[in-house]
């Protein structure tokens, strides 16, 4: 499995409303999608940025996926254009039957705890799924 974190990094224009307005959009687009395992859409408005999750089941569907073309359109509906970061997948834990609830990108904290929560890290990125959206005491986080 490989990873693929697609980050827009905004100066003075982040609009969080507008970045939310795309995810809910765009949702669809990705359900049934093969090769595709999970995605997820994420905002850290403290850092001005927004950042989606894949989760694909081989390198060659990620890249044949992530095209010169693909990155023009999304550079025009986020109005910026993304840094494209390829992460092995190790492993993890997920359910079949239940979404993925909660989802953090942000500067990995000391220690995370919950019931049921699993933590995968990626250099100084952290990816956080519970059973149950929940939010956390700290800066970092964001229910979805």
């Amino acid at each position: 499995m490989i990873g693929v974190f697609v980050t827009f990094r905004y100066g003075d224009n982040f609009d969080e409303e507008a970045v939310r307005k795309i995810a809910e959009t765009a949702r669809a687009r990705f359900e049934g999608m093969p090769g595709l395992r999970s995605k997820a859409f994420t905002v850290n408005s403290g850092k001005r940025e927004a950042t989606n999750f894949y989760i694909w089941d081989s390198d060659d569907a990620a890249k044949v996926f992530f095209t010169d073309a693909l990155l023009e359109r999304v550079t025009g509906l986020y109005g910026v254009r993304p840094s494209v970061e390829f992460v092995q997948i190790l492993g993890g834990v997920m359910r079949e039957r239940s979404p993925l609830t909660w989802l953090m990108l942000a500067p990995k904290p000391e220690r995370y705890s919950g019931p049921g929560s699993r933590m995968v890290v990626s250099g100084d990125r952290f990816l956080v799924t519970t059973p149950m959206a929940r939010t956390t005491s700290g800066s970092v986080g964001s229910a979805t």
